[in-house]
């Protein structure tokens, strides 16, 4: 979080300095334009690669992966070397003739190599494989939190209610207020309705 957090901060003042830009309604000149440019986007690849470290230690710490402590250390002091690798190599990049990101008022001037090179659709296409990854860590760490709390009997048994009475407020407002527009509609409509009373024992069954 508080790698994040630093990432945050120096993003916050390239955004400070484009808020400037605003004021003056003038750009700072090239050299600086660049280097700003260079430096916001580096970070906001960056706060992204951090959100996957998030990602990797929560789900280590909430799925119970079978790692030494000592280990858990040495694999993120070699995460953060690469992120922070990954983040000064894009940095270098866009600092090079032709390659950079000028900030502008209120966006970004690509400048010619970035532009034929498709550099912003190569960051854009590694920035969302980073989320994917992350959201793939987050959602498999939920199901296996899900999975803890249904092994407990009272918390099936919560689940089980909550579903009777929801079940049982879908089928009474499903069956009073919706008229089948056709015969099909009508089939599914009394299917929905003539399984109400019978699903209790599989209910039983699946959380018991």
């Amino acid at each position: 979080m508080t790698h994040l957090g630093l990432l945050d901060i120096i993003q916050l003042l390239g955004y400070m300095c484009m808020g400037i830009q605003m004021v003056l309604n003038s750009n700072f000149g090239l050299i600086p334009d660049k280097i700003l440019g260079a430096f916001l986007y580096a970070t906001w690849l960056g706060v992204i690669e951090m959100m996957l470290l998030l990602a990797v230690n929560r789900f280590i710490a909430l799925t119970n992966v079978h790692i030494s402590k000592k280990n858990s250390g040495r694999l993120f002091i070699a995460l953060f070397i690469i992120a922070y690798g990954f983040m000064l190599v894009n940095l270098v990049i866009l600092l090079l003739p032709e390659y950079g990101f000028l900030l502008n008022m209120t966006t970004y001037d690509l400048e010619r190599l970035a532009l034929e090179t498709h550099l912003i659709d190569m960051q854009t296409n590694i920035l969302f494989g980073i989320l994917a990854i992350s959201w793939a860590l987050y959602l498999i760490t939920i199901v296996h939190m899900i999975i803890k709390l249904v092994k407990d009997y009272e918390i099936r048994i919560f689940f089980q209610s909550l579903f009777i009475c929801g079940y049982k407020s879908f089928v009474n407002g499903f069956t009073t207020y919706w008229v089948p527009p056709s015969v099909l509609a009508y089939y599914i409509s009394f299917f929905v309705y003539l399984i109400e009373s019978g699903y209790n024992p599989y209910m039983y069954f699946f959380t018991n």
